[in-house]
């Protein structure tokens, strides 16, 4: 069973006013007999007639005001998608902010390794598997070419084609001092 809006509703009892509005009418010459019924008929009937052309306005009214809240619920739909986008952006910031602290972390501490047994800390990317396991500057100053290239690519460095160079390009973006390389 479907509901009916306001509108219909308000149709409907206007179209009732209406027919009985011409059922008095048609009543009206039976009752003429009687010049006080026929006024009062009459009166009810103009009265019929004005409540009918309020009722219509208020309907019309009602209809503009749903096309109304219509379009504010697509407005609402539409701002409600915007923020949702908005969130996303804002946590793939954080998601951002995090690992570039974290990356900061490691670089701050690396950059006080001056020993070769002195331990260092490799920066993860997202989920991903770190190429090498390596722990110590000895560790990370012996990484071959072919390593030191799938370091490169694990962090999307640029390769040179001096691979001393990309060794130094790698313990730069770690925070290992070049000089000890």
């Amino acid at each position: 069973m479907s509901m009916k809006t306001n509108g219909e509703i308000l149709e409907n009892f206007i179209d009732r006013i209406v027919d009985i509005g011409v059922a008095l009418k048609q009543a009206l010459p039976v009752l003429t007999d009687s010049p006080n019924v026929a006024s009062k008929l009459s009166d009810i009937l103009k009265a019929a007639n004005s409540n009918s052309k309020a009722l219509t306005v208020i309907t019309d009214k009602l209809e503009n005001l749903e096309r109304k809240i219509e379009t504010l619920n697509v407005q609402l739909s539409a701002k409600n998608e915007q923020v949702e986008k908005l969130n996303q952006q804002v946590n793939a910031l954080n998601g951002h902010v995090n690992t570039l602290s974290q990356a900061s972390m490691v670089r701050i501490f690396n950059s006080y390794c001056l020993r070769p047994e002195c331990l260092i800390q490799l920066i993860r990317i997202g989920s991903r598997k770190i190429p090498h396991d390596i722990n110590t500057l000895y560790q990370f100053k012996n990484l071959n070419d072919e390593q030191i290239t799938d370091f490169l690519e694990y962090y999307d460095l640029e390769k040179s084609e001096q691979n001393q160079e990309n060794h130094l390009k790698l313990a730069i973006f770690l925070g290992i001092n070049p000089s000890l390389i």
